[in-house]
């Protein structure tokens, strides 16, 4: 899997050929086919992941099933911390107001709170993001 991500990153990609007459292992006679893929015709004992690798998928919520397990308990758990019970002072609420009131806030933490810690400020996107980064490359996580 390093040697195919190595590969991707240096720019190469599988071929794919159009119009072109089928290899004889198909036995489909000399009908030309529109598409062919070579992956479409790997052996089953091939692992999907590099497939799906090769094909240039990325993680995201639809494909998180096909990242290895460490990855997916590193997911678990930045989810369950930022959802942890509890609350925390917005990072924002401490920029308004007087001078005064903010060196108040900073050291006593009164002031808005939001659940979950600070994390959970973040737009959903953006965490998605943050998480679509960490699972490259899969290698890593294996």
């Amino acid at each position: 899997m390093h040697v195919l991500e190595l590969l991707l990153q240096a720019g190469y990609r599988p071929t794919t050929y159009r119009n072109v007459a089928p290899p004889p292992f198909m036995l489909r006679g000399n009908a030309v086919l529109a598409t062919f893929d070579r992956f479409d015709f790997h052996p089953a004992s091939l692992d999907q992941r590099l497939v799906f690798l090769a094909r240039g998928g990325t993680w995201s919520r639809a494909e998180h099933h096909r990242w290895p397990d460490a990855f997916k308990a590193a997911t678990r758990t930045l989810l369950l911390a930022g959802s942890a019970a509890g609350e925390q002072p917005v990072a924002e609420a401490a920029a308004v107001g007087s001078k005064r009131r903010r060196r108040r806030v900073r050291a006593t933490g009164d002031g808005p709170t939001v659940r979950g810690g600070r994390l959970m400020v973040l737009p959903a996107g953006a965490l998605l993001r943050v998480l679509q980064l960490a699972a490259a490359p899969m290698s890593a996580w294996l």
